[in-house]
């Protein structure tokens, strides 16, 4: 098994290790799929950033008695958001 740190931090020399032992890494391919895998986890990140910070919002309007119907709304799209975010990840 590889380690993903490697894979992610030095792919050719990775590939030059694999190809003496007779594998054929798909560098272009890889390379592809880790920009990605980055993309995604970089939305994930931002949308559970929103979320906790609506989060908060919520949290404090409860305490103050103070309903605002529009930050929960938020609240809720941006879980649902993050949520299938979570779920291209995997």
């Amino acid at each position: 098994m590889l380690d993903p740190k490697l894979i992610r931090g030095d792919l050719s020399m990775l590939a030059d290790q694999l190809a003496r032992r007779q594998f054929v890494l798909d560098v272009e391919t890889l390379s592809e799929l880790e920009a990605k895998r980055k993309s995604a986890q970089t939305a994930m990140e931002t949308l559970q950033a929103e979320r906790n910070r609506v989060s908060k919002a919520i949290g404090q309007a409860k305490a103050k008695w103070r309903r605002h119907s529009t930050d929960y709304g938020d609240g809720l799209g941006l879980r649902h958001a993050a949520g299938s975010s979570e779920g291209r990840l995997r």
